[in-house]
């Protein structure tokens, strides 16, 4: 039972004792890495944001872009149907 006991803070006062042991060129290291880890994060969230709205914009025009040459030929439809039925409207009255 002791000895169970003794392990444990012998594994812990290693690990207390651990960054004292640790030689410098190693800590710089791992300092470094941590600091290119985060900073690839933050270009990777922010240029996924920035590519996304520009994405989003891009398609937002397109779309504007179709449905006013959609409403526009809608429209021409419409305007040709009632000439056409003008027209008939008109040849009816004169040859009436």
């Amino acid at each position: 039972m002791s000895s169970a006991a003794g392990t444990g803070r012998g594994a812990r006062e290693r690990l207390r004792s651990l960054p004292s042991r640790t030689p410098l060129r190693v800590k710089l290291i791992t300092a470094l890495l941590a600091l290119v880890i985060i900073a690839l994060a933050v270009i990777s969230i922010t240029s996924r944001a920035v590519y996304s709205g520009y994405l989003m914009r891009q398609h937002a025009g397109k779309l504007c872009s179709v449905c006013v040459r959609l409403w526009i030929s809608f429209r021409s439809r419409q305007t040709r149907r009632v000439m056409h039925k003008l027209s008939r409207l008109q040849t009816q009255l004169v040859h009436a």
